[in-house]
């Protein structure tokens, strides 16, 4: 699912991160998760929320090596011209190689809890060469994150990759280097602790992997294109993993293409992710559905690798799981 989704993340980024430019998951109160006395959880903090303060200065260098240099200087919490809220991390990047490159921040966890690549929005995440003194910044906005029942943030982690970029194309490039992962701890109460309470049913628990189905969810983006079936992935292999999927919609198939998580399945050694197994709406609608009552599954799950075009190891092999809804859209 990797190789399809690729291009398309590539122009959406910022989709799931920045609330002003709609998508994932979901632009509105509808699309998330419910709350688990609306039948169903994205979770919620047991403890008392962290209250971070409004700028915590980092000045931390995360990568140095091969004619680059990136400096995480510092963390924002502040409102984005009455949007909402955004967290805000800035870098400074040193350029010292022959072509442009663009930083990625990718495989992105906040509190244990995988998030789709952090946007870079409208701001500067690409250096022409010999730039030394570069700021970039890259936001994910508090709606996002409450989606997932996350209040503030006291871990990050992501892995920053950085691209060439073929100036003569709208898109496209190649891998100049991926570094290390980036482990960023952020001041928080004592007592902050972030759990995920979930209210579905379980459907997946193998091989350190378990899956939990919420709830449908309709309309899930603002083009209201996609429906489809909200998942919590647990990842306990002791590797990075990706989760690809395939359904049947009240014993209608569809085709592979139309059928994807939009989170694209990833989840890194010890994290958890709540993904949306989505459904072009159209062929639905085309097939007579308007209303999910069941839906069957098929997944695999494999090795997380950073080569687009193959997967590493396969761990579970075409497990087939379904599911039934009433009419509310809570799994039975």
């Amino acid at each position: 699912m990797k190789k399809a989704l690729s291009l398309v993340l590539a122009l959406f980024l910022t989709a799931a991160l920045l609330t002003a430019c709609g998508g994932s998951p979901g632009g509105n109160d509808s699309t998330s998760p419910p709350a688990s006395n609306k039948g169903g959880s994205t979770g919620k903090p047991t403890e008392s929320a962290a209250k971070e303060p409004a700028t915590v200065e980092i000045n931390r260098v995360i990568v140095d090596v091969d004619a680059l240099k990136v400096t995480l200087t510092r963390y924002e919490h502040k409102d984005f011209y009455g949007q909402g809220m955004l967290n805000t991390f800035y870098f400074t990047i040193e350029n010292n190689t022959d072509a442009p490159i663009k930083l990625n921040v990718e495989r992105l966890s906040v509190n244990g809890c995988m998030l789709v690549e952090m946007g870079d929005g409208a701001q500067k995440m690409m250096t022409q060469p010999g730039e030394t003194n570069s700021e970039a910044r890259a936001s994910i906005s508090d709606k996002e994150l409450e989606k997932r029942g996350i209040t503030a943030i006291r871990d990050l982690e992501f892995t920053p990759r950085f691209v060439g970029i073929d100036e003569s194309l709208l898109l496209g490039g190649s891998d100049y280097l991926i570094a290390e992962p980036v482990a960023v701890q952020l001041p928080a109460d004592p007592g902050f602790a972030q759990t995920f309470e979930v209210d579905g049913v379980v459907i997946l628990n193998e091989k350190g992997v378990k899956i939990t189905v919420i709830r449908v969810d309709y309309d899930f983006d603002l083009g209201k294109t996609r429906d489809g079936v909200w998942l919590f992935i647990e990842n306990n292999t002791g590797m990075n993993i990706e989760v690809s999927a395939n359904g049947e919609v009240n014993g209608e198939r569809f085709d592979s293409t139309s059928v994807f998580l939009y989170d694209q399945g990833q989840v890194t050694k010890g994290k958890v992710s709540f993904d949306y197994l989505s459904f072009h709406n159209p062929y639905l609608r085309e097939k007579g559905i308007d209303k999910i009552e069941e839906v069957s599954m098929t997944f695999t799950v494999s090795e997380l690798t950073w080569d687009l075009f193959s997967s590493g190891t396969t761990l579970i092999d075409r497990k087939e799981a379904s599911a039934t809804f009433d009419v509310n859209g809570k799994v039975r």
